[in-house]
């Protein structure tokens, strides 16, 4: 069961995120702690999952943090979760446009729920000539997020 809420919360932080490397740090660290820390012979077993435990605190401590600190960073995850960094990059074009350019054309204008209906129903020409596919079944609210997040990227 333990190992089942570290695999969704690990999901959950890759999708905001955070990478593998990052997790695994952690719990190799916290394997170390409990490894000199313990008087006794332990099993592999039962460190890894001393390790798997603390590095779940760990990152619902930090995970909490994180997204109380940047709530727009969610629309990074929905981003990825929806497909669009199939076709996008943050920084360099892809088949479609790099977000940065999308918030840099669209600066100080506001055009949210333009760019919803865009996402939505598809859309050709403004970028060049490959079309860029309805997306109809991505909940509204999911757009909302990620366009506000590819909207407010630095230059």
């Amino acid at each position: 069961m333990i190992t089942g809420i570290l695999q969704l919360r690990l999901q959950v932080e890759l999708a905001q995120g955070w990478d593998a490397r990052r997790f695994l740090l952690i719990t190799g660290f916290c394997g170390f702690l409990f490894s000199i820390g313990s008087t006794s012979l332990i099993t592999l077993k039962e460190l890894l999952m001393k390790s798997y435990a603390l590095s779940f605190i760990v990152l619902l401590a930090s995970g909490a943090a994180f997204s109380q600190a940047a709530p727009s960073a969610n629309g990074a995850g929905l981003a990825a979760k929806h497909g669009c960094l199939i076709c996008h990059n943050v920084d360099n074009k892809v088949v479609g446009p790099a977000f940065k350019a999308v918030a840099e054309k669209y600066r100080g204008q506001d055009v949210n729920n333009t760019l919803v209906l865009k996402v939505t129903n598809g859309g050709a020409g403004q970028w060049g000539r490959v079309p860029m596919p309805p997306h109809p079944n991505v909940p509204q609210g999911d757009l909302k997020e990620i366009v506000t997040w590819i909207l407010g990227l630095p230059s």
